[in-house]
C-alpha cells in the first residue's frame, strides 16, 4: 500500500516535448507560463535536460534500463529488440521487488509488458485490460511489418493469431484519414478495439486513467507514454479536434500546446490532490522535436533538448547535475528515494542518421551538442 517510504510513482512521457529554450529560440514562443505553473506546484525543472537519443525506442530503453544501447543482444530485429527491452525493464523490476504494482498505459507504440500487473489500452468503451497472451500488437508495428513476429510473440507470450486489422492501417495511411474519426466510431463501437496510434481521444483517455490510478490505495508505478506534442497536430486551443496535420503553422502548434499544457496541469493536480502531495512524478520527454524541419533526416540540436520536470514527496531533495542527460534520471531518483546505490552513466549523446531504419548505426555527437 501507499506509504511515505513507498510513494506512487508516475513516469509521464510527453512525446517530442522540447525545452523552453528551444521554443523561445526556434519559434519565438514563450512557454514559461507552463513552467511557472509547475514551479508553483513545487516541481523541479531541469532547464538544460537532454535525451541521449533522438528517437523514442532508443531513448526509453536507455532510460528504463539505465544503460546505453549500441547493438542488439538478440536474434530478433533491432526494433523488436528495443521494444522488448522497454516492455521488460530494469526500473520496473526494481520497483516490483519493493512491493509496487506496475501499470503500463499503452500508447499504441509500445508492446504490452509481460511483467506489468496491468497493461491498459483505450477505446470508446473505456480502459481495456490487455494481457500479453491476448493483446493486439501496436498499430505502429503494423507499419514496421512482422519480420520476427514468432520470436517476439515467444518472448512476450503474445497470441500469434492476434493481429491488427488491415482497415485501420489503410485509413490512417491514405487520404481517407480525413474521415477517420467517424469511421473509428463505427469500427470501435461494437467492441474493445483500441484507438489508433494518433487518435486524439487516446491522449485524453490516458490522462483520465492517470487520474483514476491516483485514487488506487496500492503503491503504483505507472508508465504513460503520450503522443503529444508529437505530431500530427489534432487539437485547437480549446481542445476541439481538427484535421490531423504533420506540418502545422506556428500559430496552430502553439494553440495545441496551450491546450495540452492545460490538460497536463489538470492531471497533475488530480494526482497531487489524491496523494496529498506525496507522489513521485517524472514528467520527462523521450526526445525533443522535429517540428518545422523540411529535411526528414536527423538534426541533433533539435532532438536532444527536452522538457523535464520532477516532483518529489516531502523529505526528499533533488539536486540536478550539470550536464544532465536522461539516462541518469531514474538513477538519480531511485537513489534519492530508496537509497539503492545505482551507478551513474557517463553523459553521451548519439545521433542516429537513418532513424529506425538502422537504430544501432549511431554517431557520438557528445562533444558537439552536450550542454555542459
Amino acid at each position: 500500500m501507499d506509504r511515505p517510504d513507498r510513494p506512487d510513482i508516475y513516469y509521464i512521457i510527453p512525446d517530442g516535448y522540447p525545452s523552453d529554450e528551444w521554443h523561445l529560440t526556434k519559434m519565438n514562443f514563450d512557454n514559461s507560463e507552463f513552467t511557472q505553473a509547475l514551479q508553483e506546484r513545487e516541481f523541479t525543472i531541469a532547464p538544460h535536460a537532454q535525451s541521449n537519443y533522438g528517437f523514442t525506442l532508443n531513448s526509453l530503453a536507455a532510460n528504463l534500463n539505465m544503460r546505453y544501447y549500441a547493438s542488439s543482444r538478440s536474434g530478433i530485429s533491432d526494433l523488436d529488440y528495443l521494444q522488448t527491452e522497454i516492455a521488460d525493464n530494469k526500473v520496473a523490476r526494481l520497483l516490483l521487488e519493493r512491493g509496487y504494482t506496475y501499470l503500463q498505459l499503452m500508447s499504441g507504440f509500445l508492446l504490452p509488458s509481460p511483467i506489468a500487473d496491468e497493461n491498459l489500452e483505450f477505446g470508446v468503451n473505456g480502459a481495456i485490460s490487455v494481457l500479453p497472451t491476448e493483446g493486439q500488437l501496436s498499430s505502429q508495428r503494423v507499419l514496421w511489418g512482422y519480420e520476427n513476429e514468432a520470436q517476439v510473440q515467444n518472448m512476450l507470450k503474445v497470441d500469434e493469431n492476434m493481429q491488427m486489422p488491415f482497415a485501420p492501417l489503410y485509413f490512417e495511411t491514405t487520404q481517407l484519414r480525413i474521415a477517420l474519426p467517424l469511421l473509428e466510431d463505427l469500427r470501435l463501437a461494437s467492441g474493445n478495439t483500441p484507438f489508433g496510434l494518433y487518435a486524439p481521444r487516446r491522449f485524453l483517455a490516458t490522462l483520465e486513467e492517470l487520474e483514476r490510478i491516483a485514487q488506487r490505495p496500492e503503491a503504483t508505478f505507472t508508465i504513460a507514454h503520450l503522443i503529444k506534442p508529437h505530431g500530427p497536430l489534432t487539437f485547437d486551443a480549446k481542445g476541439n479536434t481538427v484535421e490531423p496535420t504533420w506540418y502545422p503553422s506556428a500559430q496552430a502548434y502553439e494553440a495545441e500546446l496551450s491546450f495540452i499544457n492545460e490538460m497536463f496541469l489538470n492531471t497533475l493536480d488530480s494526482i497531487l490532490a489524491a496523494s496529498d502531495g506525496q507522489a513521485l512524478i517524472i514528467f520527462q520527454a523521450d526526445h525533443a522535436t522535429t517540428w518545422g524541419r523540411n529535411n526528414p533526416k536527423y538534426e541533433p540540436p533539435t532532438q536532444f533538448d527536452i522538457y523535464a520536470a520532477y516532483f518529489l514527496p516531502d523529505g526528499f531533495d533533488l539536486e540536478l547535475p550539470q550536464p544532465f542527460t536522461m539516462i541518469n534520471s531514474f538513477t538519480m531518483l531511485l537513489n534519492e528515494v530508496f537509497d539503492i546505490g545505482l551507478e551513474w552513466q557517463p553523459d553521451r549523446l548519439y545521433a542516429i542518421p537513418d532513424g529506425y531504419d538502422t537504430p544501432f548505426e549511431q554517431v557520438d555527437v557528445t562533444e558537439e551538442f552536450l550542454q555542459r
